[in-house]
């Protein structure tokens, strides 16, 4: 089995570079929420009820819902938050974490212990990171893609 088919076949819950969440309750304020985010440079949390996962909230919430909308400091983030998140559990791997986020065109995604309580954030830049570790010549010696244009503009 080659080194690349391993590396996709990797445990999420045994990948130590995937970042430990901010967790909060659906009620804290969005200003508490902002505050965390800050003070940790995060840019996603883990909302939960009940110590169970019933959202995300990331920065693109923050710019697109809160920022552009004005929304009050006191709102709960429960009610910005993106609902029903899908959620990773620590034995999907790192392939299926990767097809995830490409056909769902997310970011971010809860992983979840046994117990489904919060235990990290799959983000694309530790996958990313994570992948270039493990294949650091196959990333560095890409040729240049010339005239290369994205299909669709940056941020969206």
């Amino acid at each position: 089995m080659s080194i690349k088919t391993v590396a996709l076949k990797e445990k999420l819950g045994h990948i130590d570079s995937l970042v430990i969440p901010i967790v909060v309750d659906e009620s804290a304020t969005y200003k508490e929420v902002v505050s965390k985010m800050a003070a940790q440079d995060r840019g996603s949390v883990i909302v939960t009820r009940k110590g169970a996962v019933v959202g995300i909230w990331t920065e693109r919430d923050l710019l697109f819902k809160c920022v552009l909308e004005k929304v009050k400091a006191s709102t709960p983030i429960g009610e910005l938050m993106t609902p029903k998140p899908i959620i990773l559990r620590e034995d999907d791997t790192l392939g299926k974490a990767i097809e995830v986020m490409h056909e769902k065109g997310v970011r971010n995604l809860p992983l979840v212990d046994a117990k489904g309580k919060p235990k990290a954030i799959v983000t694309v830049g530790r996958v990313i990171r994570y992948l270039a570790d493990h294949f650091p010549a196959e990333v560095v010696n890409l040729p240049p893609v010339l005239n290369q244009v994205t299909s669709d503009p940056e941020g969206a």
